[in-house]
């Protein structure tokens, strides 16, 4: 996604509970998802509320990137640079928030990555290969690795994403207007030519 590009945040773990009606709670963060029995033959289970996680936010030097999400796996007990895919998780869940006026990253495709949006609020513009399309509330869309794409609010209020990518290890992107490569290993990383600012060359 997380996320979809490069979230370059960490998310503090939500340490809110969920109980059944009888045995142990499950603590949202911590990797415990409950294993008590309860009275009606339920196991507990792990869950959060959108209310309770932190939002985290993030601006470009200049100011054209910007934007702040809600990291529900993470809050969930997603562990990003685990290889393990019982901590990794096998999906990435985030609410994305773009202000009016801005693009939360550049223009960017994924090597492995597929990633699958949802409009809750806001209208704003997908830049992707074939143009641009207008987004608005209840629009869905998906991009498929290789597919290059960036969003702008070009509205009045803040555009909402729901996003959910399916989280391969070892994922890279490339970022077709200043020409870069972003790789990311969890385990090592083995890279030739000058190293960049993760904004060089986008404004």
């Amino acid at each position: 996604m997380r996320s979809g590009c490069d979230r370059i945040l960490t998310s503090s773990r939500c340490i809110t509970t969920c109980k059944g009606t009888a045995g142990r709670r499950a603590v949202a963060g911590t990797g415990d998802p409950g294993t008590a029995i309860t009275d009606r033959g339920y196991t507990d289970m792990q869950k959060v509320n959108i209310n309770d996680i932190e939002e985290h936010s993030w601006s470009s030097p200049k100011g054209k990137f910007g934007g702040a999400a809600k990291c529900l796996s993470e809050a969930l007990g997603r562990k990003p640079l685990s290889t393990d895919l019982n901590e990794r998780h096998p999906f990435d869940v985030e609410i994305t928030r773009i202000p009016p006026g801005k693009l939360p990253y550049p223009y960017h495709s994924h090597s492995a990555q597929w990633e699958f949006y949802y409009v809750i609020s806001g209208s704003g513009t997908v830049r992707h290969k074939d143009g641009t399309t207008p987004i608005d509330a209840g629009d869905a869309f998906i991009f498929q690795p290789d597919e290059p794409h960036a969003f702008s609010n070009d509205g009045s209020e803040d555009l909402l994403l729901f996003v959910v990518a399916d989280n391969p290890v070892g994922e890279s992107a490339y970022y077709p207007d200043s020409k870069k490569w972003l790789v990311r290993s969890p385990e090592r990383k083995l890279m030739r030519g000058e190293a960049l600012d993760y904004y060089n060359g986008e404004e």
